[in-house]
């Protein structure tokens, strides 16, 4: 069975009638009938308000004030060259003391035009493109289709062009290609195999509902997108590899006074040009962080009314211990590969084997230890404890309930796992497997 979207048929979609029954799996009808009711969108507070107009203002200005520095110091070297090659002209002192202007119009110059260089290179260096995950198939997983496309309509958003699986343990959505969304259904779902493997039904179909809830915010999901792209399209051209390792190669073992006197000449030049893009960059992270806070919040709320807050505080804990799990297993892969021992071929999995065998005093100290952090004002996601306490306050009952496995959802979880294993050590992990 191919599970993976190949194909002009694989974006058929294939109606719930034509859906057989397996056995040990939930069918369409008996999933459509755990849904009870359809979730209201949550009213946007004053404070989402206002981090939505400084970001979508942030995300404008930003690009069009990096681009004002580029141009700004393009005239201001054109213009002071011209000035001093008339002032180096006119001035008196002798041969000496033209050469002396020479000199440091030669200086100032290439200083200048390295700096701008350095501001330049964002705009000939390619930033790395996202890896996308495995693309499945409506007609491959047809069960799968249809229970994301019922959580769609109980949230209220539109259902995705695309849906994808990896092996990270998370789930996210983005706008399709490298843009940021031409239409209301422009969009791809991605999602984890070891949150699927290790977490219920409702659990999943929460953690489902706070993805699309993100999506349901579609002007704060472009000023992220744009900020964010920016950021690290700045991040990636002026890090280190960049202007810093050409210099680094330059510097070489040359004692020569004059050879360290330039590269110092220039990397002071540099620190000019990498303070100029950390500081765009910094007022980028603030204001998208900020924003991504209040996104947080209001996903959370749509979460908490589709499945209730007793499901979303036990996925809370579920996720803390497949987490902590996931931490101690990738120290221990690492190990195993450098020893030459095999590794697991199915990551979700072995993941979820180990997270059932915490004992329950452990996961009590792990919980705990997350609930005692502090909330800093520079993180993009809110405090445990206080997304805890939401939940509680909230008292939601919930509008779908039904008992059984995130897995059944898959027409073969495991053969799929073994895929996305395989890819997850090749491309996220870069150890060289068969």
């Amino acid at each position: 069975m191919n599970l993976v979207e190949e194909g002009p048929g694989a974006e058929e979609r294939v109606a719930p009638g034509e859906l057989p029954g397996v056995p040990g799996r939930p069918t369409v009808a008996e999933l459509a009938g755990a849904f009870t009711g359809r979730v209201e969108r949550p009213r946007l507070t004053a404070g989402y308000r206002w981090a939505l107009g400084v970001g979508l203002v942030a995300a404008l200005a930003m690009p069009a004030v990096y681009a004002a520095l580029v141009v700004m110091l393009g005239w201001g070297l054109f213009w002071g060259a011209g000035s001093w090659m008339a002032w180096a002209r006119t001035a008196s002192g002798g041969a000496l003391g033209a050469g002396i202007r020479t000199g440091l119009l030669v200086v100032g110059m290439g200083l200048g035009l390295f700096v701008l260089g350095a501001l330049l290179r964002p705009f000939v260096v390619r930033s790395r493109r996202r890896r996308s995950g495995l693309a499945l198939s409506p007609v491959s997983e047809p069960l799968l289709f249809a229970f994301v496309h019922m959580v769609c309509d109980a949230v209220g958003v539109s259902r995705p062009a695309r849906v994808e699986v990896d092996c990270r343990m998370n789930a996210s959505v983005r706008f399709l290609g490298e843009g940021v969304g031409r239409g209301a259904d422009d969009w791809v779902l991605t999602v984890g195999l070891p949150v699927v493997a290790g977490l219920s039904l409702p659990a999943f179909a929460g953690v489902l509902a706070h993805e699309l809830g993100h999506f349901g915010q579609g002007w704060a999901m472009r000023a992220c997108w744009v900020i964010r792209g920016l950021n690290e399209w700045l991040e990636g051209a002026a890090g280190r590899g960049g202007a810093d390792g050409v210099l680094d190669r330059w510097s070489g073992d040359s004692p020569a006074a004059v050879h360290h006197g330039v590269l110092g000449l220039l990397r002071f030049g540099l620190g000019i040009s990498n303070l100029m893009v950390g500081t765009v960059v910094a007022v980028g992270r603030l204001v998208n962080r900020q924003l991504l806070r209040q996104m947080e919040w209001n996903a959370d709320r749509v979460q908490i009314r589709l499945v209730g807050s007793d499901v979303f505080e036990a996925t809370f804990r579920r996720l803390t211990v497949l987490a902590e799990v996931r931490r101690d297993a990738y120290r221990q892969l690492g190990l195993d590969h450098a020893q030459g021992r095999a590794l697991p071929d199915d990551l979700p999995g072995a993941l979820v084997r180990l997270a059932d065998a915490v004992p329950e005093e452990k996961i009590e100290r792990w919980c705990e230890r997350r609930l005692a952090r502090s909330e800093d004002f520079m993180d993009a996601h809110p405090s445990d404890a206080s997304r805890l306490e939401q939940a509680r306050s909230m008292a939601a009952p919930g509008v779908f309930r039904q008992g059984s496995e995130a897995r059944v959802l898959f027409s073969n979880f495991e053969i799929l796992s073994r895929q996305a294993t395989v890819l997850h050590y090749r491309e996220d992990l870069r150890l060289p497997v068969e």
